[in-house]
């Protein structure tokens, strides 16, 4: 996902929540919240691989248990 994908679908997702909250349909809140989640995780690792090739980040080898799967 590129950068620009990843800020459409916050765009979205944003819009999306905020009308949901207006409606006070927790429903739909619930499930914008779900899909934020998603997109953070996604970003998260995507920015974690980034910062390795860069040479910023070096995976902690010593919690295997905790790893990411990059």
């Amino acid at each position: 996902m590129t950068n620009e994908e990843l800020q459409k679908k916050l765009t979205l997702v944003q819009t999306n929540l905020n009308e949901a909250n207006k409606k006070k349909d927790n429903i739909l809140i619930n499930k914008y919240i779900s899909e934020l989640n998603e997109l953070w995780k996604k970003a998260s690792v995507k920015m974690l691989k980034n910062a390795e090739y860069g040479g910023w980040y070096t995976p902690d080898s010593s919690s295997s248990s905790e790893s990411l799967d990059l």
